[in-house]
Protein backbone atom coordinates (compact mmCIF):
# COMPACT_ATOMS: atom_id res chain seq x y z
CA UNK A 1 0.00 0.00 0.00
CA UNK A 2 1.10 3.64 -0.78
CA UNK A 3 2.01 5.54 2.26
CA UNK A 4 0.89 9.32 2.98
CA UNK A 5 3.89 11.73 3.10
CA UNK A 6 4.07 15.02 4.07
CA UNK A 7 2.42 16.74 0.63
CA UNK A 8 -0.94 15.49 2.24
CA UNK A 9 -0.43 17.72 5.47
CA UNK A 10 -0.04 20.61 5.04
CA UNK A 11 -2.85 22.62 6.92
CA UNK A 12 -2.42 26.27 8.49
CA UNK A 13 -3.55 26.00 12.21
CA UNK A 14 -4.80 29.24 11.64
CA UNK A 15 -7.65 28.15 9.15
CA UNK A 16 -7.69 27.61 5.58
CA UNK A 17 -6.00 29.78 3.03
CA UNK A 18 -7.77 30.71 -0.30
CA UNK A 19 -6.95 31.69 -3.53
CA UNK A 20 -8.59 33.50 -6.08
CA UNK A 21 -8.73 31.40 -9.33
CA UNK A 22 -7.36 32.39 -12.56
CA UNK A 23 -11.00 32.67 -14.02
CA UNK A 24 -12.38 35.11 -11.54
CA UNK A 25 -9.60 37.48 -11.38
CA UNK A 26 -10.72 39.78 -12.93
CA UNK A 27 -14.22 39.70 -11.51
CA UNK A 28 -12.72 39.91 -7.56
CA UNK A 29 -10.39 42.66 -8.33
CA UNK A 30 -13.90 44.70 -9.12
CA UNK A 31 -15.48 43.52 -5.95
CA UNK A 32 -12.19 44.21 -3.78
CA UNK A 33 -11.81 47.63 -5.31
CA UNK A 34 -15.83 48.45 -4.33
CA UNK A 35 -15.69 46.93 -0.79
CA UNK A 36 -12.35 48.84 0.18
CA UNK A 37 -13.71 51.83 -1.64
CA UNK A 38 -13.49 54.87 0.97
CA UNK A 39 -16.62 56.53 -0.37
CA UNK A 40 -18.49 53.73 1.31
CA UNK A 41 -18.79 52.84 4.75
CA UNK A 42 -21.64 49.81 4.77
CA UNK A 43 -21.52 46.51 2.74
CA UNK A 44 -24.54 44.71 1.76
CA UNK A 45 -24.64 41.09 1.56
CA UNK A 46 -27.44 40.39 -1.17
CA UNK A 47 -26.23 36.23 -1.47
CA UNK A 48 -28.66 33.57 -1.64
CA UNK A 49 -30.75 33.67 1.77
CA UNK A 50 -28.79 30.72 3.60
CA UNK A 51 -25.63 29.38 4.70
CA UNK A 52 -24.17 29.07 1.28
CA UNK A 53 -24.53 32.52 0.79
CA UNK A 54 -23.07 33.35 3.66
CA UNK A 55 -19.92 31.89 3.31
CA UNK A 56 -19.54 33.13 -0.61
CA UNK A 57 -19.94 36.29 0.96
CA UNK A 58 -18.15 36.43 3.61
CA UNK A 59 -15.01 34.34 1.74
CA UNK A 60 -14.56 36.99 -0.55
CA UNK A 61 -15.14 39.95 1.77
CA UNK A 62 -12.92 38.40 4.40
CA UNK A 63 -10.19 37.65 1.59
CA UNK A 64 -10.67 41.42 0.14
CA UNK A 65 -9.54 42.35 4.23
CA UNK A 66 -12.48 44.43 4.11
CA UNK A 67 -13.39 45.95 8.00
CA UNK A 68 -17.02 47.69 6.84
CA UNK A 69 -20.15 47.44 8.70
CA UNK A 70 -22.12 44.24 6.88
CA UNK A 71 -26.02 44.51 6.56
CA UNK A 72 -27.67 41.26 5.37
CA UNK A 73 -30.61 41.56 2.60
CA UNK A 74 -32.45 39.01 3.59
CA UNK A 75 -34.86 37.32 0.70
CA UNK A 76 -36.50 34.48 -0.45
CA UNK A 77 -38.57 35.48 -3.54
CA UNK A 78 -37.42 37.20 -6.12
CA UNK A 79 -40.45 39.36 -6.74
CA UNK A 80 -40.09 43.07 -7.03
CA UNK A 81 -42.12 43.55 -3.56
CA UNK A 82 -39.99 40.75 -1.99
CA UNK A 83 -36.74 42.40 -3.16
CA UNK A 84 -38.36 46.39 -2.28
CA UNK A 85 -39.61 45.07 1.36
CA UNK A 86 -35.56 43.69 2.29
CA UNK A 87 -34.17 46.67 0.90
CA UNK A 88 -36.24 48.37 3.63
CA UNK A 89 -35.42 45.68 6.38
CA UNK A 90 -32.16 45.39 6.08
CA UNK A 91 -30.49 43.08 8.80
CA UNK A 92 -27.45 43.79 11.50
CA UNK A 93 -24.35 41.57 9.48
CA UNK A 94 -23.14 40.84 13.12
CA UNK A 95 -26.28 38.73 13.37
CA UNK A 96 -25.22 35.85 10.83
CA UNK A 97 -21.96 35.27 12.15
CA UNK A 98 -23.20 31.18 13.61
CA UNK A 99 -24.28 31.20 10.00
CA UNK A 100 -20.62 32.01 8.88
CA UNK A 101 -19.31 29.60 11.07
CA UNK A 102 -21.51 26.62 10.51
CA UNK A 103 -20.80 27.16 6.98
CA UNK A 104 -17.34 27.04 6.95
CA UNK A 105 -17.07 24.28 9.19
CA UNK A 106 -19.20 21.93 7.10
CA UNK A 107 -16.95 23.35 3.93
CA UNK A 108 -13.83 22.58 6.14
CA UNK A 109 -15.31 19.00 7.03
CA UNK A 110 -16.46 18.48 3.39
CA UNK A 111 -12.90 18.42 2.55
CA UNK A 112 -11.12 16.98 5.06
CA UNK A 113 -13.08 13.73 4.93
CA UNK A 114 -13.53 14.21 1.06
CA UNK A 115 -9.51 14.33 0.81
CA UNK A 116 -8.54 12.55 3.42
CA UNK A 117 -10.50 9.57 2.51
CA UNK A 118 -10.55 9.69 -0.52
CA UNK A 119 -7.08 9.48 -0.60
CA UNK A 120 -6.88 6.59 1.83
CA UNK A 121 -9.41 4.16 -0.40
CA UNK A 122 -7.43 4.80 -3.50
CA UNK A 123 -4.59 4.10 -1.58
CA UNK A 124 -6.58 0.68 -0.25
CA UNK A 125 -7.76 -0.19 -3.34
CA UNK A 126 -5.63 0.79 -6.11
CA UNK A 127 -8.16 2.71 -7.99
CA UNK A 128 -9.75 6.35 -8.22
CA UNK A 129 -12.29 6.43 -5.59
CA UNK A 130 -14.30 9.67 -4.34
CA UNK A 131 -15.78 9.51 -0.80
CA UNK A 132 -18.00 12.44 0.76
CA UNK A 133 -20.10 13.33 3.50
CA UNK A 134 -23.15 13.37 1.39
CA UNK A 135 -22.18 10.54 -1.57
CA UNK A 136 -21.24 8.15 1.02
CA UNK A 137 -23.77 7.93 2.82
CA UNK A 138 -26.49 8.62 0.17
CA UNK A 139 -24.76 5.84 -2.09
CA UNK A 140 -25.01 3.12 1.14
CA UNK A 141 -28.89 4.17 1.13
CA UNK A 142 -29.07 2.91 -2.90
CA UNK A 143 -26.91 -0.01 -2.24
CA UNK A 144 -29.05 -1.22 0.71
CA UNK A 145 -32.57 -0.41 -1.03
CA UNK A 146 -30.95 -2.69 -3.89
CA UNK A 147 -30.01 -5.11 -2.23
CA UNK A 148 -32.94 -5.49 -0.12
CA UNK A 149 -34.71 -5.24 -3.87
CA UNK A 150 -32.49 -8.51 -4.99
CA UNK A 151 -33.62 -10.11 -1.38
CA UNK A 152 -37.18 -10.12 -2.86
CA UNK A 153 -38.94 -13.12 -3.72
CA UNK A 154 -42.22 -13.78 -5.66
CA UNK A 155 -44.94 -15.01 -4.38
CA UNK A 156 -48.45 -16.35 -5.52
CA UNK A 157 -51.00 -14.13 -4.86
CA UNK A 158 -54.60 -15.02 -4.99
CA UNK A 159 -57.12 -12.12 -5.88
CA UNK A 160 -61.15 -12.86 -5.37
CA UNK A 161 -63.23 -9.98 -7.06
CA UNK A 162 -66.96 -10.34 -5.37
CA UNK A 163 -69.72 -8.33 -7.22
CA UNK A 164 -72.63 -7.66 -5.38
CA UNK A 165 -75.81 -6.37 -7.46
CA UNK A 166 -78.32 -4.42 -4.99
Amino acid sequence: MEKMDNRHSSYNSRGYIYEVSKNTKKQYGVLKKLLNDKNIDTVINACDAGREGELIFRLVYNQAKCKKKIQRLWISSMENKAIEDGFRNLKDGENFGDLYRSASARATSDWLVGMNLSRLYSCIYKETYSVGRVQTPTLYLIAKRDSEINLLRSKNIIQLTYLMEY
